[in-house]
């Protein structure tokens, strides 16, 4: 099996809706932000949330949520980019 793209998705509420998404990469040196997602294109603030990793395997979409914390979800995404 190919190696398999997971990525890092954050669920926050919104508008006093809950919904993914996704986290803020900085542009000038790569790295996630964790209090930082990515709104309708837009980088927001947002503190509070949990950390979910997802990836497909065939057809079917997969998620995991990991906790609070950026690290343990960058962690988690490396290791399940390496399962097989």
């Amino acid at each position: 099996m190919a190696n398999r793209t997971v990525s890092i998705w954050k669920h926050i509420k919104l508008n006093n809706k809950w919904r993914f998404a996704a986290v803020y990469q900085n542009p000038k040196n790569h790295k996630l932000e964790a209090s930082k997602v990515v709104v309708t294109g837009k980088p927001l603030d947002a503190p509070e949330g949990v950390f979910y990793i997802s990836w497909y395997e065939g057809e079917k979409k997969h998620w995991k949520k990991i906790g609070p914390r950026l690290k343990d979800a960058e962690v988690a995404a490396a290791r399940e980019a390496r399962a097989q």
